[in-house]
């Protein structure tokens, strides 16, 4: 699955500073919760200001034409902008009830996006594929050194750069470790980012993956199945997608999806013995066995879970905004208790009973849903400017050069999910990831990003 996301050979004359630039980007961007701790948020802004610096020193000759990845981005940027001037300038309510906080790290989320993609799909061209690599390796190396902190009962050096970092007594009491990140549920979506880095670039090996698993698995969070469903389904639809493409599914496909499909049903089937047998072992309780539990009731299960409602909530508060307010144009709206929960309750109530037999009504300030927020703030505007992006991700996959196509669909497949259920709008990581998919994508018809002498640049 190598392909040229990356140069094998780095571009002559790149100053040195450009490559420090993309490495720490790349660093931090996987690393969103480590930080300086005084600045009111979870994930932390290094990564943007690194970002935003970078484009500020832009080397002389550098190839600077927007790719179309960037535009869905700067056009929300830019309703975002508008948003916070109407919102300071005709609606006072805005500091008596939410303070400047909120709408300042609501309008972060969307100003970060279009810099961070931009910044990186300028600054991965001045790396090798190692060079690349040797950033991954570091930052997964910290989240090993998280972990023996935590386990050795050193959470304070972790509090001092992590915000809002808690900590049980027994910290393999119920949940696994949770190193440095604010929670173990944040590992495995960080990990199947740093999974599908590695394969977008052909650096992926065994060591590698053992690794990114291994990290998953001591975090012990429901959320590494979940995660993993993710990135088994963003599987099956490109091998599916694929087939439509091509009229035909490779032998190779077939037999991963079968493999796949076969330890599903086998842990489907034995989920009761294999979760017992965990917990007699001494693996935490929680993760384990809330992903039993949602095998053996489904949806109601997920219904009564605080945690789990809350991952969804986002996503269901974005369905019912299309359907009671979808001429909605609020930035932070969601930081207005008072006034935003009665414009969606009739039908997020709804949708809770009809899907999963609950009435947990859960409204958070910052909803686990990056394209979802789009909808919820910017109703059929944001929404459209969701599928703008959708398309262009797939677009870019169906045509990519056959040896990189399969890989980059994957990883689009994947990233779109997360897009919408899962990962804050925040989260650099996304944006990394969608950078990396959108070079990994270039075919010698369009151009490369690979500085291979057979190509020249052209991003869209």
């Amino acid at each position: 699955m190598r392909n040229e996301a990356l140069s094998a050979k780095a571009p002559e004359f790149v100053p040195v500073y450009a490559k420090r630039l993309a490495q720490a980007g790349v660093f931090f961007t996987l690393l969103p919760y480590l930080g300086i701790v005084s600045v009111p948020s979870d994930t932390q802004p290094i990564a943007f200001v690194i970002a935003a610096v970078g484009l500020g020193l832009l080397p002389a000759g550098a190839h600077r034409r927007l790719a179309y990845l960037t535009l869905p981005l700067l056009a929300m940027a830019l309703l975002a902008t508008v948003s916070l001037f109407l919102r300071v300038a005709f609606d006072q309510a805005t500091f008596d009830d939410i303070g400047y906080i909120w709408l300042i790290r609501s309008y972060y989320g969307y100003v970060s996006a279009p810099v961070i993609v931009t910044f990186f799909l300028y600054y991965l061209r001045v790396l090798r594929r190692e060079e690349f690599a040797r950033a991954l390796d570091m930052a997964l190396a910290v989240v090993y050194v998280g972990f023996l902190l935590n386990a050795l009962g050193l959470t304070w050096i972790i509090q001092a750069v992590v915000n809002r970092a808690l900590f049980p007594g027994n910290v393999l009491s119920a949940r696994g470790l949770a190193g440095f990140f604010g929670e173990p549920g944040y590992i495995s979506e960080q990990m199947a980012i740093f999974f599908f880095c590695y394969l977008l670039t052909g650096q992926i090996t065994r060591v590698r993956v053992a690794a990114i698993v291994t990290a998953s698995v001591m975090s012990a969070a429901g959320q590494m199945f979940i995660t993993l469903a993710h990135v088994v389904l963003a599987y099956g639809l490109a091998a599916a997608l694929l087939s439509f493409v091509r009229q035909g599914l490779s032998l190779r496909s077939m037999t991963r999806l079968s493999l796949v499909g076969v330890l599903v049903a086998g842990f489907v089937s034995f989920h009761e013995v294999i979760a017992a047998d965990l917990i007699r072992v001494g693996f935490p309780t929680r993760g384990i066995t809330a992903i039993s539990r949602i095998i053996s009731d489904g949806p109601s299960y997920i219904g009564q879970e605080e945690g789990l409602m809350d991952k969804l909530a986002g996503t269901l508060q974005a369905a019912a905004t299309l359907r009671d307010n979808p001429a909605v144009f609020k930035l932070a709206t969601m930081a207005d208790r008072d006034v935003y929960p009665e414009t969606v309750s009739r039908t997020y109530a709804r949708l809770l009973r009809v899907l999963f037999d609950s009435d947990m009504l859960r409204f958070q300030r910052r909803p686990s849903t990056a394209l979802g927020l789009w909808i919820i703030e910017f109703g059929v505007v944001g929404l459209a400017m969701a599928l703008s992006l959708v398309g262009v991700l797939l677009w870019r996959g169906i045509r990519a050069r056959k040896a990189a196509q399969f890989t980059v669909l994957w990883a689009s497949l994947f990233l779109i999910q997360v897009l919408f259920i899962k990962i804050q709008l925040a989260n650099p990581s996304l944006w990394l990831l969608a950078a990396l998919t959108w070079m990994g994508a270039a075919s010698q018809s369009e151009g490369s990003v690979s500085h291979q002498p057979s190509t020249s640049d052209a991003d869209g």
